[in-house]
């Protein structure tokens, strides 16, 4: 579970990592339901999982291409997960996050501690901004990324489903389940559910059980608003980290 939440930072706040980017495609093959999430307008942030209808996708190839978002300016993501060990509550985090014009804005809940940072690009250098409580200051660090090229700077910027891209290339894997209303993969341990909508990879539920250790973790991911207005203001009493214990 603190990997997937680290995860998660990962897309968001560049002090933490970097991860790479997705998105979806689908079509009506029979392989699935027949699309959509029960009600107009789309997913939004307040759409249940267990709603959502994924829409079918055709092919391999079409499976694949639902993990690009080389030509996504604008989406919001919101995220949960629990962590279970013994039978008894170790880890509980939730988290939204904003991308707008390479920049992005992550609020993040964990055990009850709040968490926010944001990010921002300016040719050549990638910024990140995280809160320090115990100077009440916002702290600014750069990265100049000039030598990645464009290509590494969507990939810093944002990619909450980096942690799911291992499954790209393994459609066949996956199985259309109609009472999970989405596409199934399961192994000793894990079931994974995808479900697809307005072309896209819309939602992710996990779930991870391992009983000789008693330990379960389960998380759900949502992907909306792609192409939308999100408002992300990058704060301006900013300190750059490397002087701010000058001050």
């Amino acid at each position: 579970m603190k990997r997937k939440i680290i995860s998660l930072l990962t897309a968001a706040v560049c002090t933490f990592g970097a991860s790479a980017a997705l998105c979806a495609c689908g079509g009506n093959d029979g392989k699935g339901g027949k699309g959509g999430n029960g009600g107009n307008g789309g997913i939004t942030e307040n759409t249940k999982f267990d709603s959502i209808v994924s829409q079918t996708i055709a092919d391999s190839d079409a499976w694949a291409a639902a993990f690009d978002f080389g030509e996504v300016t604008s989406m919001s993501c919101k995220w949960s997960g629990t962590s279970y060990s013994g039978g008894e509550l170790f880890s509980d985090a939730s988290a939204k996050f904003d991308f707008k014009d390479n920049k992005g804005h992550l609020y993040m809940i964990e055990d009850g501690n709040a968490q926010e940072g944001y990010m921002y690009f300016d040719s050549p250098t990638l910024y990140s901004l995280r809160y320090d409580k115990d100077t009440s200051k916002w702290l600014r660090r750069g990265r100049d990324i000039s030598d990645f090229g464009q290509l590494c700077v969507q990939a810093y910027m944002f990619d909450p489903l980096a942690q799911y891209s291992n499954y790209i290339n393994r459609f066949s894997e996956f199985t259309y389940d109609n009472d999970k209303k989405g596409y199934v993969y399961t192994d000793t341990f894990t079931e994974m559910i995808f479900k697809f909508y307005g072309g896209k990879l819309a939602a992710v539920s996990y779930e991870r059980e391992v009983s000789i250790h008693s330990s379960v973790d389960r998380e759900q991911l949502l992907v909306y608003d792609i192409g939308g207005n999100q408002k992300v203001n990058i704060p301006t009493d900013f300190v750059d980290e490397q002087h701010a214990s000058e001050d």
